[in-house]
């Protein structure tokens, strides 16, 4: 059953954020970034080249649709257009999954 009127929070994001759990926690950080009635997902890292300097690289959207009480999954083009994935009538825990199970390769290489 799809969540109820989610409002994109505090708490929203710190759950998005704990469910993609850092491989490397001292060097990469996953964060969730509030957009639009939703979030965007990245990893943030030292740059390559200066490590003092950090990049940010947005890997997924996911948006919660009141009207269809759906979330919306985006992934990142390399133009930087997001172009819809799936829509999902679920918990965002179940969207969060499919993002994490990371289909065709789009999310994370």
């Amino acid at each position: 059953m799809a969540e109820k009127n989610p409002h994109p929070n505090e708490v929203t994001r710190r759950r998005i954020e704990t469910f993609f759990p850092s491989p490397v926690p001292d060097k990469l950080l996953n964060s969730a970034v509030e957009c639009g009635g939703g979030y965007i997902l990245q990893e943030v890292r030292p740059h390559w080249k200066n490590p003092g300097e950090v990049t940010k690289s947005p890997y997924a959207k996911i948006v919660f649709s009141a009207s269809t009480e759906t979330w919306k999954i985006y992934w990142r083009r390399a133009n930087g257009d997001w172009n819809l994935l799936a829509e999902m009538k679920a918990p965002l825990e179940q969207a969060l999954e499919f993002i994490k199970s990371n289909p065709n390769g789009c999310f994370f290489g």
